[in-house]
């Protein structure tokens, strides 16, 4: 008894053990979702409103023997792009290769199938070819890339014709059956299968041969596509595989069941073979045109990606709902995030919500209006700069895209060079104040020196030297009331300086002053030798112009041309003898006017009459 007790309770264990691994097994069943629409016979939802076709046998194969249990999510075409952007679906099928749409899908390498466009009519219709088209109404599904391809071409060769988009091919033959639309166009594949359906023919219009993959949304499910690839590949070299087996069911048992096989079918088929061998060399070239399109892109799109991957600054597009479909690799950092994790959110996502919410308004606005706008932005402590623009594809759908510059160093450092400059300012003020007090105490001692002195002669000398030194306190005397201590007006330092030097004699009243400077802005370092031009010229007019007379005029006056500066000092005194000339003087006044005119690199002459008139022209 005790041993077939012990048996039982080994049986138990055995059972309990099976259980936990069938249980473990089903818990391990992985969920994919799937896009679906009504592509019959690749794709569609049958009566039943169970989702049937040769996609859905090859997945089913591959779930079988994967533990995959591919779920199906039915709508229009449209609305799956839409999906497994948002996520909603994690594969798609059918789906042709367009720049566009590799901007937020990850394509299978291998393709499913090769197909094209065909445009379909009535039986009855007069439509033979695309010059045939002019003026009518052709159906077309939306976001459909076949659709696509044959409104460019129509445009290529010049044909109007209005475009009418449908959700599905099947409402595209049903608008053609119901004569809404003159043609349509859709696949071969669904065309094929059911034009007899709808009492349509093919128009003999065919265009753009493409091949058709399985897709997942951008950088998501890659493991997906490397098991799909895997299974294409290897069902394409074996005999009787289950893509052998699903294309019998579902298209070549389709073709067959919609159109009819007629009794004159078999011998026409020698006729079709020479057809068949002139084609085959049309569609080998076509092949090679096509190939080298596809290598293009490809290389395009690797470009692109690598541009992506090492750019330095920030790089983003966003679909027109403002989520992101391509990001720069070093966003990865700016979100400590994985790239794949950021692509198809919104900025509510990505971004705390304040400024998520001003991103967002600015995005909505850049789409709107079409303008390009910079705008400076603070994240992380850090400060950036963003340019965003908008821009639409062939098929009118908008996007925006925009670059970010980290700009937190670049305004450290203007930071850094905006206190240098203010503390280097405030230390030229303090020596521009400090050369005045020390003028002032210069021009101070001369005063005293001037009042002791007995020596007429040596006053006289006394007083021009405090005569320079009080144009060159004029000179900083200015300077310290401006903000710039680098450049002053011309009129701004002159007239004063000329008013101080006729209020310093005794004959100032019998004297009137006339000025016209212009207000041009010259450096300090041409101001200061100027200034001392101005004291000599003007202290020998009030010295030697005037003797005899009760009153007199002195004008000073400036001109510019062509980039030269002419200052002119003048009077109607009594002239200034013939052998007193610059080269010549042995006055101590004239021979500095002289040696300050070489100094600023201008030159100064004398014009006799009735006065005199001195002449200073130098580069401003």
């Amino acid at each position: 008894m005790q041993g077939l007790h012990g048996k039982s309770i080994y049986r138990m264990l055995f059972f309990g053990l099976m259980l936990s691994i069938s249980f473990l097994s089903t818990a391990q069943t992985r969920t994919i979702t799937v896009g679906a629409f009504n592509n019959y016979p690749v794709i569609f939802r049958d009566n039943d409103g169970v989702i049937k076709g040769l996609y859905v046998d090859l997945l089913s194969e591959i779930g079988k023997k994967e533990n995959i249990n591919f779920t199906y999510v039915f709508g229009t075409w449209n609305e799956g792009l839409e999906r497994v952007q948002s996520g909603e679906v994690d594969l798609l099928t059918s789906v042709g290769y367009t720049p566009e749409r590799a901007l937020f899908m990850d394509y299978c390498r291998n393709p499913i199938l090769t197909v094209w466009g065909e445009l379909y009519a009535l039986q009855s219709s007069e439509i033979n070819g695309i010059l045939n088209i002019a003026d009518k109404k052709i159906g077309i599904m939306k976001g459909d890339i076949n659709a696509q391809n044959f409104t460019a071409l129509s445009s290529a060769f010049g044909i109007k014709c209005t475009f009418i988009e449908y959700a599905s091919y099947l409402d595209v033959f049903t608008a053609i059956a119901d004569k809404k639309v003159d043609a349509g166009v859709a696949g071969i594949t669904f065309g094929a299968a059911n034009e007899k359906k709808y009492g349509l023919k093919s128009t003999g219009v065919v265009f753009n041969p493409i091949n058709i993959y399985f897709a997942t949304a951008k950088g998501k499910n890659r493991n997906l596509r490397v098991l799909l690839d895997s299974y294409l590949e290897k069902w394409k070299l074996q005999n009787d595989s289950a893509f052998d087996r699903a294309k019998e069911t579902w298209l070549y048992a389709s073709f067959n069941r919609a159109s009819g096989i007629p009794s004159w079918l078999v011998p026409s088929l020698f006729i079709l073979a020479g057809v068949l061998a002139i084609a085959f060399v049309f569609i080998l070239l076509l092949r090679i045109q096509v190939k080298k399109a596809t290598d293009k892109i490809q290389e395009s799109e690797e470009i692109f990606s690598q541009f992506m991957k090492h750019s330095p600054i920030y790089v983003f597009f966003k679909d027109e709902n403002i989520r992101s479909l391509r990001l720069s690799a070093n966003y990865a950092g700016m979100l400590g995030k994985p790239i794949e994790d950021l692509i198809g959110k919104n900025m509510m996502e990505l971004f705390p919500s304040e400024i998520a919410e001003k991103m967002v308004a600015d995005d909505q606005k850049v789409l709107k209006e079409g303008q390009v706008v910079t705008i400076d932005e603070d994240f992380n402590g850090k400060n950036f700069s963003t340019i965003k623009f908008s821009f639409s594809t062939s098929n009118k759908k908008k996007y925006l895209a925009g670059f970010t510059i980290d700009l937190t160093e670049r305004k450290q450092a203007e930071e850094k060079i905006k206190f240098l400059l203010a503390e280097k300012e405030l230390l030229l003020k303090e020596v521009h104040h400090r050369i005045k007090n020390n003028m002032t105490s210069i021009k101070g001692l001369l005063s005293l020196q001037i009042a002791s002195e007995k020596n007429p002669s040596a006053i006289e000398s006394l007083k021009d030297a405090e005569s320079r030194v009080q144009s060159i306190i004029t000179l900083y005397d200015k300077l310290y009331c401006t903000d710039n201590y680098r450049e002053l007006p011309m009129k701004e330092y002159l007239m004063p300086l000329a008013e101080e030097i006729v209020s310093s004699f005794t004959n100032k009243r019998t004297i009137r002053l006339s000025t016209d400077i212009s207000d041009i802005v010259l450096k300090v370092q041409l101001l200061s030798p100027l200034g001392i031009i101005v004291n000599e010229l003007m202290t020998n007019i009030m010295k030697h112009a005037f003797i005899g007379r009760e009153s007199g005029l002195i004008k000073i006056s400036t001109l510019m041309k062509e980039g030269r500066m002419s200052l002119i000092i003048e009077d109607d005194g009594v002239g200034i003898p013939e052998s007193v000339t610059f080269e010549k003087s042995t006055g101590f006044g004239m021979q500095i006017v002289g040696m300050l005119t070489e100094q600023i690199g201008g030159s100064i002459s004398i014009e006799r009459g009735a006065g005199t008139k001195f002449v200073l022209e130098f580069n401003a």
